[in-house]
């Protein structure tokens, strides 16, 4: 009997991570037949029974074999699985130790470790490669860099060292406060200013102490507004200071301005009788030391006009005010300016030209200036208040009738107002050349109204003139006794002339 068996080589590679998977296989070849002169197996059976004991016998020692590599594997297994666990780099260089041919993407994984793992080079400074020059430039600007530090800390040094400054005088004005204003305000002294001493000041209202501050120093009372903005605010006088004249003195100190300006301001209290004219209203308010007559007429040009009358005036004349600065008793600021005058007075208008005499003119046929212009003539042509509904209806039925020579009113109360606008006075008895005055306020001359009022009537004189009495009259004459006689002809007309001596 002759046999023969080839096993193949085991992998016995440990290390390998897949050898756990593999199971060793015995590579072996049998040849079971029966020929002597076979050269490549060398095997011959003398009979079938030999053929089958080498077959049997082939075939345990194939299951040997297989059980010691299984038991071998798991040997492999367990050594494996008792190793500590190996890096990524490891793993690469156990492989490429046992396997030349490492693939190309983990030899460049074995570089960038080795990179990343190495040791960093020692830096070498370039400061020793540099040349003479080079060495002073980086020097210069070394030394730049200090300076700018420098100066940068001093001007933080000067910012703080202001605050500071500003914080201690505001401390100390705090102070002076608390020290100067803890007393009675009973026990403080009343400030006497000598009449060559006084200076007046006009504070606008709702004025805070900085805009104070300001007018102060724009008339030579205060040398530092800010100084006086801050002191007024830490002594407590901010919002105290009252709205309208006030007579100060540079003699003053900061503490007693703030003082006057805080009290009651000079106050004139003055009565504008009806049926003053625009220059009677300035002359007298110039004679009570409030406002000059010239400012009033200048102011007069440029003063815009809050008032529902608005619309009606008429525009670049100084008597655009005439009559509808209303008469009546008014409280006004010593060296008060025109425009705060003119306000008062125009909302005292506002207020008594109501809105149902705008109404009532519309029904006459009238503008509500019309109304107001021949309430002016009315005001001034009547003493007594139960004739200027009477002579109201003169006026009205002159101005409706056909006869156009009735039309012109010959209001002597029209003559006498430009006799006061050129000579300052009215004439006692007017006379023919009076009445022939070239002016468009000559009613003797012209037909209808006049171009503007020619006094500030009172309410009763806008009401007679809204509603008049309804008669027949055309002509009236003073009976030198205040009163009026009103006749419907010319002929009795001039009868009562000739009665009365007018």
């Amino acid at each position: 009997m002759d046999f023969s068996m080839k096993f193949g080589n085991e992998d016995k590679d440990n290390n390998d991570s897949n050898l756990a998977k593999k199971v060793a296989k015995p590579d072996f070849k049998l040849n079971l037949n029966n020929n002597n002169n076979d050269s490549n197996n060398g095997s011959s059976f003398d009979s079938d029974l030999e053929r089958k004991e080498a077959v049997a016998q082939f075939f345990k020692q194939s299951k040997e074999d297989t059980r010691s590599g299984y038991l071998s594997q798991r040997r492999n297994q367990k050594n494996i699985a008792k190793q500590k666990p190996i890096s990524r780099m490891e793993e690469i260089q156990r492989k490429y130790t046992a396997t030349p041919h490492v693939l190309e993407d983990e030899l460049e994984e074995i570089d960038t470790f080795r990179v990343r793992n190495s040791p960093p080079k020692k830096r070498v400074s370039k400061r020793n490669e540099l040349s003479f020059a080079e060495k002073k430039r980086l020097k210069a600007a070394h030394e730049a860099k200090a300076l700018k530090r420098e100066s940068s800390s001093i001007g933080r040094i000067k910012v703080i060292a202001i605050a500071l400054i500003v914080f201690v005088l505001s401390g100390s004005f705090a102070y002076a406060s608390v020290i100067l204003n803890d007393t009675d305000e009973n026990l403080k002294p009343v400030i006497q200013i000598a009449p060559e001493d006084q200076i007046f000041i006009s504070i606008p209202s709702g004025a805070g102490s900085s805009e104070i501050a300001d007018i102060l120093a724009q008339n030579g009372l205060v040398a530092f507004p800010f100084i006086y903005s801050l002191m007024s605010r830490y002594n407590g006088y901010d919002g105290t200071y009252k709205a309208g004249t006030h007579i100060v003195s540079k003699k003053l100190s900061y503490s007693e301005l703030m003082d006057k300006l805080s009290e009651a301001p000079e106050i004139v209290k003055v009565t504008i009788p009806e049926g003053f004219s625009f220059k009677q209203i300035s002359d007298k308010l110039s004679q009570s030391n409030i406002v000059a007559a010239d400012q009033m007429s200048s102011a007069a040009l440029t003063y815009t006009v809050n008032s529902r009358m608005t619309e009606y005036l008429p525009k670049d004349t100084e008597k655009r005010l005439e009559g509808i600065i209303f008469p009546d008793t008014y409280n006004f600021g010593v060296k008060a300016p025109p425009k705060e005058i003119f306000d008062q007075m125009i909302a005292r208008f506002d207020v008594v030209f109501k809105d149902e005499y705008y109404n009532r003119a519309k029904e006459l046929g009238m503008s509500p200036y019309d109304v107001l212009i021949l309430a002016s003539i009315i005001e001034k042509e009547s003493a007594v208040s139960a004739e200027r509904r009477i002579i109201s209806s003169v006026f009205h039925n002159r101005l409706a009738n056909s006869d156009k020579s009735l039309n012109k009113l010959q209001s002597c109360a029209t003559i006498q107002y430009i006799l006061y606008d050129q000579n300052g006075s009215y004439s006692p008895k007017l006379t023919d050349a009076d009445t022939s005055i070239v002016s468009p306020y000559n009613t003797y001359l012209n037909p209808g109204l006049p171009p503007t009022p020619i006094c500030s009537p009172g309410e009763d004189s806008i009401l007679a003139a809204l509603y008049p009495d309804k008669t027949s009259y055309l002509y009236f004459v003073a009976k030198g006794d205040g009163t009026n006689f009103f006749t419907k002809t010319y002929k009795e007309h001039l009868a009562a002339k000739k009665k009365y001596g007018a």
